[in-house]
């Protein structure tokens, strides 16, 4: 899974923590496909200034002219997880039953 992010000013720590965060919001189940990124993003006071089929491109509200273009898998418009054969365990689809009462029917 490579993760390259691009900065237009040189903010290496940014980059880093973002890649972090983003990593760790996909290992704790939070994040599932780009849509959840942008959302998370912007729940963390970014702006979106682009998006397109291979990057997202953020900055800070206050500071417009310093961007970050995060490019690679992840921020793509192929990155995307299947949140029921993740939560079912073995690949496959959870049945109506999990669903709708959240454990294995008796």
């Amino acid at each position: 899974m490579s993760v390259e992010i691009k900065c237009s000013g040189v903010n290496e720590e940014a980059r880093d923590i973002i890649k972090g965060t983003v990593k760790q919001l996909i290992g704790d189940g939070r994040i599932h496909s780009r849509d959840d990124i942008i959302r998370h993003l912007c729940g963390a006071n970014f702006d979106i200034t682009d998006v397109t089929e291979e990057s997202i491109t953020i900055c800070a509200p206050d500071e417009p002219a310093n961007t970050l273009i995060l490019s690679g898998w992840l921020f793509s418009e192929r990155f995307g997880l299947d949140r029921d054969r993740l939560l079912s365990g073995d690949g496959g689809q959870l049945s109506e039953g999990v669903r709708s009462e959240g454990s294995v029917g008796s």
